[in-house]
């Protein structure tokens, strides 16, 4: 039985190997999600769907090739608030490994983010290049965006997919 990077998994799956080339969609395949809203845990791509940010960065990655499709491990949009562990960066840290000191952001990287007054991280965007990156916004869906915004102006971890 081959595996396709549709099929859902249980947990969280181990990465592919990087087909060539993948970088090359990162932009395409991120503005394919544009104008799909936001969705707590939604994992619909389109105007009738909706995507968080997490499940944005882990449909885009398997869109890319890069993971199988899996359903993250259970979160709600208040844990980052008041829950010390690392959700995110546990399940990014899965497939993605932390940029070392010195390492250029390319397109695909994953970032990370505090938001205010959180305890953990609590957002997620796909870096595109230059200042720009796409994420899903709670308020406008899945969007480009520049880093000049606040709660894109300070990341606090920056990841490459395992491989790449």
């Amino acid at each position: 039985m081959t595996s396709s990077p549709f099929a859902f998994h249980e947990g969280i799956p181990g990465p592919l190997e990087p087909p060539p080339g993948w970088r090359d969609r990162v932009g395409p395949v991120c503005r394919s999600f544009y104008g799909t809203p936001w969705r707590d845990k939604g994992m619909v791509k389109g105007p009738n769907g909706g995507v968080d940010c997490c499940t944005f960065v882990i449909m885009v990655a398997a869109e890319l090739g890069l993971i199988p499709l899996f359903v993250p491990p259970y979160y709600t949009q208040s844990m980052p608030l008041h829950e010390h562990g690392e959700r995110y960066l546990n399940t990014i840290r899965a497939v993605c490994r932390p940029l070392a000191p010195g390492e250029e952001r390319l397109p695909g990287d994953v970032l990370l983010f505090h938001i205010r007054g959180a305890a953990s991280s609590g957002h997620a965007a796909i870096f595109l290049g230059g200042d720009r990156v796409a994420h899903a916004d709670w308020r406008s869906g899945v969007m480009e965006d520049t880093m000049q915004r606040a709660i894109l102006s300070r990341p606090t971890g920056t990841f490459r997919p395992r491989g790449a």
